[in-house]
């Protein structure tokens, strides 16, 4: 019986023995013995090396180079030592990324989302809000025309906020934490920018935190405050629960001084019919000390008219409209759509 060699190690033996496998004519089909091809299996795990072992349809799956007839095992990953790190894919690109030619991973064209106009006029206007506000001074309130720019990106929001994509919400999270550091108030102007966030469909509007901090400022002790709570409100109408928004603004009409009128206006549009508003201020309790003013207020109303307590909002809703008019109009869209 032949003596068996002695090998230095058993990575020499394995590669022997590798060697010999694929050494023959057809080097997909095994030259090893039986008990070779156990013996190889045993040193393959011995080894440290992690390549599946056969069938021996491709070679080059577990051995690296030849030369001069000396295989050489290839090691297993983990044995590498200047092996470099794995790294995640790349964000796959929004719609502007993409229009704007930035570098990036683009989108499968069947996943593609393609923004609508309101969307458009929207990151316009929020931009051009944005550019203003970080002009004026800190602690300074910003310019109307600022104002109006965030009624109307309000407006958008509201009508067509639950089709916006991730590239609007961002810009509505730039202009809140800018909003937040500006003024010893910044709720006020933050708010708008909370609300255009309350069309992402995970959660009805009326349970979100910032239409409940609408509501109950609506009756703000502070007249500027409260002026401007309800300008945001008329456009937040459908989001808000009419009952606690009702009676608040009916509060106003009885104790209040400034904004007597727009509490009244404001009231009405939770109600589809002008009688339908009238029958629940008459039956509204207003605090005992103004009773008598809020009968004889209630009472100019009817004469009045809900219009005319309506005008300002209609007025300022007019002009949110224009803005957003403005931005269509000017709106130069890409070719490819």
């Amino acid at each position: 019986m032949d003596a068996v060699p002695e090998y230095a190690s058993d990575s020499e033996r394995c590669e022997e023995l590798l060697e010999k496998a694929t050494s023959g004519p057809d080097e997909n089909i095994s030259n090893l013995t039986e008990e070779e091809e156990e013996e190889l299996r045993e040193l393959w795990d011995s080894t440290g090396l992690t390549e599946k072992l056969g069938p021996y349809d491709h070679p080059e799956r577990w051995v690296d180079q030849c030369v001069t007839n000396k295989c050489k095992v290839a090691a297993a990953p983990d044995q590498l030592e200047d092996d470099l790190p794995s790294l995640p894919p790349p964000p796959v690109m929004t719609w502007e990324e993409e229009e704007l030619n930035h570098p990036g991973q683009l989108n499968f064209p069947a996943l593609a989302t393609i923004p609508t106009v309101a969307e458009r006029a929207f990151l316009t206007l929020s931009r051009e809000w944005l550019e203003a506000v970080e002009s004026t001074p800190p602690n300074c309130p910003p310019p109307r025309t600022s104002d109006l720019q965030a009624l109307a990106c309000l407006l958008l929001a509201v009508e067509w906020g639950h089709k916006f994509t991730n590239v609007g919400t961002r810009q509505m999270e730039i202009n809140q934490k800018t909003a937040a550091i500006r003024r010893d108030l910044p709720w006020m102007d933050e708010l708008i920018w909370r609300l255009c966030r309350s069309n992402d469909n995970l959660a009805s509007p009326q349970e979100r935190d910032s239409v409940q901090v609408l509501t109950a400022n609506l009756d703000h002790h502070n007249s500027g405050v409260r002026i401007w709570m309800m300008e945001i409100a008329w456009f937040a109408v459908p989001w808000m629960n009419p009952v606690e928004a009702s009676v608040r603004l009916l509060k106003n009409l009885a104790d209040t001084l400034r904004g007597v009128n727009m509490a009244a206006g404001l009231a009405s549009r939770f109600f589809q019919q002008g009688e339908a508003f009238f029958e629940f201020a008459r039956n509204f309790s207003p605090p005992a000390l103004f009773a008598d003013q809020y009968r004889g207020r209630l009472k100019e109303v009817e004469q009045r008219g809900i219009r005319e307590m309506q005008a300002s909002f209609w007025k300022t809703e007019a002009e949110c409209r224009k803005e957003i008019a403005r931005v269509c109009l000017g709106l130069r869209l890409p070719r490819h759509q």
